[in-house]
């Protein structure tokens, strides 16, 4: 039989999986909009967090921000800066047309 409690919804809201991913991504925004412009960061991993990780999470709040970052990793660090202008994307490989014969 499971143990039934009850809690605050304020204690549930910020114990769940969507709102903590949410207030992750809301610190790595910080982190974003604290860099003053011509300037880099850097960021380590702590206690539980790989390169790979906090690589995602900067993507995804420079997502949010709405802004272009250049990411780069030099052994177990991680750079970023915000780019100032776009970069150019280069187009994806063109389908080939198959011929009718």
């Amino acid at each position: 039989m499971p143990n039934f409690e009850t809690i605050p919804i304020d204690v549930a809201a910020e114990r769940t999986v969507v709102n903590q991913r949410q207030k992750i991504i809301q610190e790595y925004v910080a982190y974003i909009q604290q860099l003053p412009e011509g300037q880099a960061a850097k960021l380590t991993a702590g206690e539980g967090e790989t390169l790979p990780m906090i690589r995602r999470r900067l993507g995804e709040a420079a997502r949010a921000a709405n802004k272009d970052l250049v990411i780069k990793r030099t052994g177990d660090e991680l750079y970023f800066w915000v780019q100032k202008k776009p970069r150019k994307r280069r187009p994806g490989t063109p389908r080939r047309l198959r011929s009718p014969i």
